[in-house]
């Protein structure tokens, strides 16, 4: 079932780092994000744990076809479990008062993305 509002989709520096580091496949991720921001957190998505040693909790995942992931925030999940004052996204902008954002913090392949710890920073509002 959709959720009764859309998402909106806001972009860390990093993410937009990705789209140029594969440019390639940007109509892809594009539609991709938008299928998230209509309901992020249906079924093939989930929560991230430890990957590789790496601490994602707090944080969602999407495959797109091939090895590709996609990294990615619901502020809603966020804010109602209490994840940034666990430590997990330090999100430093968060004012808790963003529920129907997205914040796309990341997009490789799958052995890449697994291979450090993302930075959230403030995500690009000029859209």
């Amino acid at each position: 079932m959709a959720p009764a509002f859309k998402y909106v989709p806001f972009y860390t520096e990093v993410f937009f780092e990705c789209l140029e580091k594969h440019r390639d496949k940007q109509n892809r991720i594009l539609e991709l994000v938008e299928r998230i921001c209509e309901n992020p957190k249906v079924r093939p998505s989930h929560f991230l744990g430890f990957k590789k040693g790496i601490d994602l909790r707090g944080k969602r995942r999407r495959h797109m076809s091939g090895n590709y992931v996609i990294i990615y925030i619901v502020c809603e999940e966020c804010i109602s479990l209490g994840h940034k004052t666990k430590g997990y996204n330090n999100c430093h902008f968060c004012s808790n008062k963003q529920p129907n954002w997205i914040i796309f913090v990341a997009f490789d392949k799958w052995d890449d993305i697994y291979s450090k710890n993302w930075p959230i920073s403030r995500p690009d509002f000029t859209q």
